[in-house]
């Protein structure tokens, strides 16, 4: 800005300073203070401008935000509130399932992999909008976490979003596993296994159709209070990215051979490595019902359908049809159970994300899932409801 304010002056300043010219020698002083009185009276208006240029910016911007959070306050009532306090509990787990088949179709091998959890707790304070908070990763006390987990949902009236990052280097553990013979199915449960690292990355934008009558953040944000039960259909845009390395020599000695030494595993399980990248719509359903005054139960799926890609692989009509012949549905869904009087809060929510990937004989899953339980406190009313009894 101020770059453009100094070529603004540079052009017109020589102009006006030229009509005005006399020889140096007849220029009396009174010309000076009239001379330097224009140029503070141009650098005022350029700055004035400039003032009603970002005010009316600052305007629309305030207007539009506003208008994301319009509803019917006969179905969803407001928060009252400048402030909030809250303490939360998170729990983060993911499971990575891989399947692989025989060529005959007659076999199928399932292993479920997963990092360890993390149960957090922390205090949060918001203001309006805007709400931060520091979690504690309790189970990790006094142990090394090369992991790295990031999760941020927002939630309006009109549109939210999803932002995912995770990253896991080591310290998985094996879950269930199945089609290996007399081997149970948890045979390996727990088992430490080195052999995998995994990334995966989100970002989903999607629209509340019937938002002047149903309100995600009642449900999940505890900034609205639900007062009639609704629904609504949802529509949204998500991309996503998946890398995964298994070394299949790092499973235990008994998944990989039989008592005779013969090797049991399924070919197409030795995958070595997956990277791809997904991009679709995804449209679903969601319902607010009210049970009860103060309490709230929500449930919401919407699946996605998209175009998944092997990163690497050249896009040509063959790839294109065998996509369209393996592609999985990935899906989002959403549990809650909430008490809120306007006041005080309190109550727990569940997401989880499920991700496939399929080729041939070979099938991935990911299912990244977080259930939260809180209670807090609102306070310091807004001005225009200090004399509304609610």
């Amino acid at each position: 800005m101020n770059i453009l304010i100094a070529i603004l002056f540079f052009i017109i300043a020589p102009s006006a300073a030229g009509q005005t010219s006399l020889p140096a020698d007849s220029i009396a002083p009174e010309a000076d203070d009239s001379l330097h009185t224009d140029e503070s009276e141009l650098w005022g208006t350029i700055t004035d401008g400039i003032e009603r240029v970002a005010g009316g910016v600052a305007t629309e911007v305030k207007k539009k935000v506003k208008e994301l959070d319009t509803y019917d306050y006969n179905y969803i009532e407001p928060n009252y509130y400048n402030y909030a306090a809250m303490l939360q509990n998170t729990n983060y787990w993911q499971q990575y399932r891989l399947s692989a088949q025989s060529e005959d179709g007659n076999l199928k091998q399932t292993i479920n992999i997963s990092p360890r959890p993390a149960f957090k707790i922390g205090p949060y304070f918001g203001w309006r909008w805007l709400f931060l908070g520091y979690t504690m990763d309790v189970s990790s006390i006094g142990k090394a976490r090369k992991n790295t987990e990031f999760n941020l949902s927002l939630y309006s009236a009109k549109l939210g979003c999803d932002l995912i990052y995770i990253r896991n280097k080591t310290d998985f553990r094996i879950g269930t596993i199945d089609g290996f013979q007399e081997l149970k199915s948890d045979a390996f449960s727990g088992h430490h296994f080195d052999g995998m690292k995994a990334y995966s990355m989100m970002a989903n934008v999607y629209y509340v159709f019937n938002h002047r009558h149903f309100s995600y953040p009642a449900a999940y944000a505890q900034s609205t209070v639900q007062r009639i039960s609704a629904g609504s259909f949802i529509l949204g845009l998500r991309y996503d990215q998946h890398k995964v390395h298994f070394n299949h020599s790092l499973l235990p000695h008994s998944l990989r051979f039989d008592a005779q030494g013969e090797e049991r595993l399924l070919p197409a399980m030795k995958i070595d490595r997956i990277k791809y990248y997904n991009a679709g719509l995804s449209f679903g359903y969601a319902y607010n019902w009210v049970f009860a005054r103060n309490w709230l139960f929500n449930i919401s799926l919407t699946p996605a359908l998209g175009y998944k890609k092997t990163i690497g692989e050249p896009w040509d009509q063959s790839v294109l049809i065998d996509d369209v012949r393996t592609f999985n549905i990935d899906f989002t869904g959403r549990a809650a159970l909430v008490w809120n009087n306007t006041r005080t809060y309190a109550g727990a929510s569940f997401v989880t994300y499920g991700y496939g990937y399929k080729r041939a004989s070979f099938n991935f899953r990911n299912f990244i899932n977080y259930l939260n339980i809180y209670v807090g406190i609102n306070f310091h009313r807004k001005s225009q409801y200090r004399n509304n009894n609610k």
